[in-house]
């Protein structure tokens, strides 16, 4: 059977994984608010970052997933914004924020989309 939240929680912990591996420590995951839901908070070298986690069996970005990648931005500052309130310390250390959205396909991840860093 597919069970959508178990193959969702799968690609968290696959992308969680693959940013500590590259040096990120994990400040939240699922954090959920009236703004919205932060998939994964991760935290480097000054830089907060905001993760979208998609799991799918095969990677097609298309102009259809673009349009709900500028929704989903809006309701991810939402959320930023709550998660700051809740958790000022994280405010202060962070220099900048970015947002990105990782595609995890076959149990790895297999494309990261990016958005350029902003300050608060």
């Amino acid at each position: 059977d597919y069970l959508p939240h178990v193959v969702g929680k799968s690609a968290e912990r696959i992308a969680e994984q693959d940013y500590l591996d590259r040096g990120y420590t994990s400040i939240a995951r699922n954090f959920r608010c009236r703004g919205g839901e932060i998939d994964l908070l991760l935290f480097r070298d000054g830089e907060l970052v905001l993760v979208e986690v998609k799991a799918r069996r095969q990677l097609c970005l298309d102009d259809a997933w673009l349009a709900r990648w500028y929704r989903k931005k809006s309701r991810l500052s939402r959320a930023l914004t709550w998660f700051l309130a809740v958790h000022p310390e994280w405010a202060a250390r962070a220099e900048e924020y970015r947002l990105e959205i990782v595609f995890i396909t076959q149990g790895r991840v297999s494309e990261r989309y990016t958005e350029e860093p902003y300050c608060g």
